[in-house]
């Protein structure tokens, strides 16, 4: 096999491929076999079609048959011999074959660009003292109430923000009700946002067994076109009012809520959990502060393909926390800029731990990939089995490695940093 390497703009490599008709024959006996034993001829028996025929009358299928095979088999192939690393899938062109005849064909792929890292070990950082006020305490245990808080169905009680109701409720169009607009027995808790804006409002005091109409103006990129920029007039049905109680701050809530005796012992419980939260956060800050500056030391090309993967991933994360609705924003220019340059960053730190990964030779072990398939099963309440086996279909067994090798190589570099706390200069053992 013949391979040629070109240099384009930026990270791309154009790899020029020849294959020649020995290496290519058994791909293509093997296209025959297949398709003799799949197509049926009249007069002639399923996998005893003449091979002459077979080529007259299907010479373009056996052709795309043995290029979906050569192809991606020789471009790896190619990709080992030349040592190039790729980011992403190539773009295949100018494909030259003809059956008996060499295969000839150009692919363009960005790689990563080679990178050595010097002077990782020994980056200095300033570690922020963590401290805990009461007012966090409060919060905090403003929270635990919440969380027990109990919602007691009430009689002639007219509905407060943060009670709940039980409605049916009803949207009519042009007069006429739809039934893509009922609901029975939905849960509203009042002051939380949950429905259109103007609902809210319209349902404060309501008693239970009372009717209360609201007119709702649907956003102009509603899923149902028919609904965009109308108003719709909403019936509710108040079936019951529901009263939140929450409970009082007192040493029956600490023992019931913290597994403590007294209200007192469960303030400083929570104190030295909020506090090891965020000591937590100031460890990963730190950690992310030293890539962050052994980056910038080294400045390097990054591959736009890999800052589109990772806008990808950055979008996806962010559509997951809008509830899988980020377009307004995705839409905006100051948005897509501000993530750009995120997903930008975050690339370049990828290539640095890379090179600093292969210049220590530090790498995720099998026990180690499992153990990771294992935490995300758990996370995800999946049988890792299952997991373990979506993940090898998609092909992404490779991206749970390289996340551990990741994670290893970060710890790797903080455990060598050198932490300015309270103005000592010490190292992490």
């Amino acid at each position: 096999m013949k391979i040629s390497v070109e240099e384009l703009a930026g990270c791309k490599r154009a790899l020029t491929v020849e294959v020649s008709p020995e290496a290519v024959r058994p791909a293509v006996e093997g296209a025959y076999r297949k398709l003799g034993q799949r197509v049926a001829l009249p007069g002639f028996r399923r996998g005893k079609i003449p091979r002459e025929i077979l080529e007259r009358r299907f010479r373009d299928e056996i052709r795309e048959e043995v290029l979906q095979e050569m192809i991606p088999t020789t471009y790896r192939q190619a990709l080992q011999q030349s040592h190039l690393d790729p980011v992403g899938l190539p773009t295949v062109e100018e494909v030259d074959f003809q059956l008996g005849e060499p295969l000839r064909y150009r692919a363009v792929v960005e790689v990563k660009p080679p990178l050595e890292v010097r002077d990782y070990k020994g980056v200095t950082i300033s570690r922020k003292k963590m401290e805990v006020t009461d007012q966090e305490v409060e919060e905090h245990l403003k929270l635990l109430q919440e969380r027990v808080a109990e919602y007691v169905p009430m009689e002639g009680w007219p509905a407060l923000r943060e009670d709940r109701l039980i409605v049916d409720a009803q949207g009519f169009v042009d007069g006429k009700p739809r039934k893509d607009l009922r609901v029975e027995d939905f849960t509203l808790e009042l002051g939380a946002g949950q429905l259109l804006p103007g609902v809210d409002e319209r349902l404060v005091g309501a008693l239970k067994g009372e009717l209360r109409d609201a007119p709702v103006a649907f956003p102009p990129d509603d899923p149902r076109k028919d609904l965009r920029g109308k108003e719709v007039l909403f019936r509710f049905t108040v079936k019951e009012v529901k009263k939140k109680r929450v409970p009082p701050l007192d040493d029956a809530f600490a023992k019931a809520v913290g597994e403590c005796g007294t209200l007192r012992e469960l303030r400083e419980k929570v104190r030295q959990d909020v506090l090891t939260r965020k000591e937590h956060a100031e460890e990963q800050r730190l950690k992310w502060e030293v890539v962050e500056k052994i980056a910038a030391a080294h400045p390097v090309e990054v591959p736009e393909g890999m800052v589109r993967r990772e806008m990808e991933g950055m979008l996806r994360d962010f559509s997951a926390s809008r509830g899988g609705r980020p377009e307004r924003l995705e839409g905006e220019v100051s948005f897509r800029l501000k993530l750009e340059e995120a997903a930008r960053k975050r690339a370049r730190h990828i290539l640095v731990l890379d090179a600093i990964a292969r210049q220590e030779g530090i790498a995720a072990t099998p026990d180690e990939v499992e153990a990771e398939v294992e935490q995300l099963a758990s996370v995800l309440h999946q049988k890792p089995d299952e997991l373990r086996a979506h993940l090898r279909r998609e092909g992404r067994m490779e991206a749970v490695a390289a996340n551990v090798g990741e994670r290893k190589t970060v710890e790797f570099l903080f455990a060598q940093a050198r932490i300015l706390d309270n103005y000592d200069l010490i190292t992490i053992p």
